[in-house]
């Protein structure tokens, strides 16, 4: 829909307004192997999958520890992953697929799954006019897909202003989501 075929109150709502910060991808995902379920970031601008050492933990997959591999954080710091480990499935709603993942020692995340994951899974993106960010994936031989909203309208850490906001914890939210 082009912006001139918009109803006013869309934009009166400032959808499509600048804003200083708006939420990523979190999902609620299943690990074969682990009870219960973990919450993972949908990261576009991640080269590798990344788990959580307290999520590896749970499940004890195989593991290579002699990688050797790092990866950068933002300010430039190395950080040297723990293992490896291949062929983890990793479960959306009806897909469930085997993917790499490398074992970090402290991530903000139960898993960041990035390019490898999303390639694998062809996943789709897409933002609807009223701020729902949606994504679906499919299995390698497309007979599972599933669509799914990832982010809500109106999220509490969409973030129009640049001061004057209260904070709050986002694994929390997260949980209450997931109730």
């Amino acid at each position: 829909m082009c912006a001139s075929a918009m109803k006013n109150s869309d934009m009166e709502e400032g959808i499509l307004d600048p804003f200083w910060a708006r939420t990523c991808s979190v999902v609620e995902i299943e690990l074969v192997g682990m009870k219960g379920k973990a919450r993972a970031l949908l990261d576009t601008g991640s080269e590798v999958n990344l788990m959580s050492r307290s999520i590896y933990d749970l499940g004890q997959w195989m593991v290579d520890c002699d990688t050797q591999w790092s990866v950068n954080s933002i300010n430039r710091a190395k950080n040297t992953l723990w293992g490896g480990c291949p062929g983890v499935s990793v479960k959306i709603g009806n897909v469930v697929e085997p993917t790499n993942i490398f074992v970090h020692d402290s991530l903000p995340y139960d898993l960041i799954l990035g390019q490898p994951f999303i390639t694998q899974v062809r996943m789709e993106y897409k933002v609807l006019i009223d701020g729902t960010h949606m994504a679906k994936v499919r299995s390698r031989d497309d007979l599972r897909v599933i669509q799914f909203p990832v982010v809500k309208p109106g999220h509490w850490r969409n973030r129009k202003e640049l001061r004057g906001f209260e904070s709050k914890d986002e694994h929390e939210d997260f949980r209450k989501a997931s109730r």
